[in-house]
Formats: C-alpha cells, structure tokens, sequence
C-alpha cells in the first residue's frame, strides 16, 4: 500500500478519534453537569440539552464511518493481516478483540440513539 494513502488514512483516523471520543468526554463531563449545575432543573435545561445532543449527532455518526473506513485501510496495509478471519498471530487475534470491543460500542451508540433517546423524549 503506498505511504501516502496509510498516512492520509492514519491522519483522518486521528481526527475522528478525537471528535468522537472527545466530543463524549465533554459533553459527559463538562457540558452536561455545568449545565445542570447552571441552570437547575427547569425544562429549559433539557431542550437544551437535547438540541446539543441532536447537534453533536451527525459529527459523531460521521466519525465512527470514518474510523470503520480508516481502520480497514490501516489493517489491509498491516504487514501483519493475514486476511479476513485469519487469527494465526497475536496481532489478528488483538484486532479481533478491538472489533468486537467497537462492535459493541456501536451496538450501544445505536440502542441510546434509536430507542432510549427517542423514549426519553416522548
């Protein structure tokens, strides 16, 4: 694979980790509870707050597309992949645990915004 292409890849995959992980991480941690502690417990606080949430949504979704695109890219040019469901070294089985790790984070990601959302707000 040329270097271009796995550095371009290595750089856009930087990029969504950060939206991603660090969009979540301030909205848990900085956004959500300044805000209740700011503003109560008012109606307001949870219009507002959805309209964050209804906001990050689409950079969020578009960077987890990303990470899926990129990683593939970055594993196919790994001198260690062997090919698909070929778990003969340790790097291809510490993938496998990684997939499985994202798969169900992405399981999660869709639960809260296909179904707990939407309830939460009807």
């Amino acid at each position: 694979m040329s270097p271009l292409i796995l550095a371009i890849s290595y750089f856009f995959h930087l990029i969504a980790t950060v939206i991603w992980l660090g969009g979540l991480v301030a909205m848990t941690m900085l956004v959500w509870p300044a805000t209740r502690r700011t503003l109560g417990d008012n109606p307001g606080v949870l219009a507002f707050l959805t309209l964050i949430r209804n906001r990050f949504l689409p950079l969020t979704n578009l960077s987890l597309a990303v990470l899926v695109f990129t990683g593939f890219v970055q594993m196919s040019g790994d001198e260690h992949y062997d090919g698909l469901m070929q778990f003969s070294n340790e790097w291809s089985r510490a993938i496998l645990l990684k997939h499985l790790a994202i798969v169900g984070m992405v399981l999660c990601g869709l639960v809260l915004q296909y179904g707990v959302n939407p309830a939460l707000e009807r």
